[in-house]
C-alpha cells in the first residue's frame, strides 16, 4: 500500500521518467503512440488507451477519453477518501504501465499496456485483501 499511497506525489513531483522531464523533445504516447498524444504526465490523465485500459483491467467507469476526469480527480480536488483511494490506484496503475511498456519495448501498444495493466493489478489485489474488496465492490456498483 505504501507504493500507492505516495503515488500521487510522484505526478506531483514531476518523478515520472518521460522526454519532458529530462529536457527532451516530447516522444509518441507510450501507451497509443504518436496518434494517441505525448509522452508527457499530463497527458496520461487524459490518454483514451491508459482510461480504456483502466475500464478493461478493473470493471470500472473512470470517465471517457477527453473529459479529464483523471486530471481532475488527480489534481487533488475534494473528493471522499474512497475515491482518493481509488484514484491513487489508477495513477499507479498507468505509472507502472507507462514505465512497462517502455521498457519492454512496446511502445504505442494498447494491447501490450492492457496486459501490463493487467499484471499490475493482479499484483496490487494479491499484495492487499482490503484493496481488492475495495475494487470489486466498486467493479460492481458500476456494473449495476
Amino acid at each position: 500500500m505504501e507504493a500507492i499511497s505516495i503515488g500521487p506525489l510522484r505526478a506531483i513531483c514531476n518523478a515520472w521518467c518521460t522526454p519532458r522531464r529530462f529536457g527532451l523533445a516530447d516522444g509518441p504516447c507510450v501507451l497509443g503512440g504518436a496518434d494517441c498524444g505525448h509522452d508527457r504526465i499530463r497527458h496520461y490523465f487524459e490518454c483514451p488507451t491508459a482510461v480504456n485500459c483502466l475500464a478493461a483491467a478493473t470493471g470500472i467507469w473512470w470517465g471517457g477519453p477527453g473529459d479529464a476526469f483523471l486530471r481532475r480527480k488527480l489534481l487533488l480536488d475534494r473528493v471522499p477518501r474512497l475515491d482518493a483511494l481509488l484514484l491513487a490506484v489508477a495513477q499507479d496503475l498507468i505509472y507502472y504501465t507507462v514505465n512497462a511498456s517502455r521498457s519492454a519495448g512496446r511502445a504505442g501498444s494498447p494491447e501490450a499496456a492492457l496486459g501490463f495493466m493487467r499484471a499490475r493489478l493482479r499484483e496490487l489485489h494479491r499484495l492487499s485483501e482490503p484493496l481488492h474488496r475495495l475494487l470489486n465492490h466498486r467493479a460492481h456498483v458500476d456494473r449495476h
